[in-house]
């Protein structure tokens, strides 16, 4: 996060930085996905039925 603001903002090197930002954003959406769709497996209810 910090690499990305010195290029935007003391570098000035607004496009490199943009385009670091949607590659982080890609990544964390990909996270966030896997985490969703296998949280059922390491979290259990007591009220659920196996």
């Amino acid at each position: 996060m910090l690499y990305l603001y010195r290029r935007a903002f003391i570098y000035f090197d607004m496009g490199y930085s943009c385009a670091l930002a949607w590659i982080l954003v890609a990544i964390i959406a990909v996270f966030t996905v896997i985490i969703f769709k296998t949280r059922k497996n390491w979290v259990y209810y007591e009220s659920e039925i196996p």
